[in-house]
């Protein structure tokens, strides 16, 4: 990692990282958006931030979505630029999750009203 290397003082150019933070453990190679994850998200080196692949395989991907109210792109599953747009979204919806200190998880097991949560957090639409 970038920080044991900085406390040998040598083999910096061995060391693997993504702007400075070690990589979770879940390879690009078969995981594909990880590599996405890695090279652009704000937290590049948690494997649960934002990588689509992982949401794929559970309930988002239910014709009638998982949160209320926002909906991904209709070809998300093959790549291209509805697959990027979901890509965008998703790091979105889990920065902001993660911002407000929820746990992801949740998302596993119900839908969630998130648009309601977005609005009671920043203050928005109150009446």
């Amino acid at each position: 990692s970038k920080i044991a290397v900085e406390k040998l003082g040598k083999g910096s150019e061995y060391a693997m990282h993504s702007m400075g933070q070690e990589l979770g453990m879940h390879s690009p190679k078969y995981y594909k958006n990880m590599g996405t994850t890695f090279a652009f998200d704000p937290t590049p080196g948690r494997h649960t931030t934002a990588s689509l692949d992982f949401f794929v395989m559970g309930p988002i991907i239910k014709p009638n979505g998982l949160f209320e109210g926002i909906t991904l792109p209709r070809k998300f599953k093959r790549p291209g630029d509805d697959r990027s747009e979901a890509e965008k979204l998703f790091t979105a919806i889990m920065q902001f999750t993660h911002s407000i200190g929820l746990c992801e998880f949740a998302y596993v097991f119900q839908k969630y009203p998130l648009l309601e949560l977005i609005k009671a957090v920043v203050g928005c639409g109150s009446n």
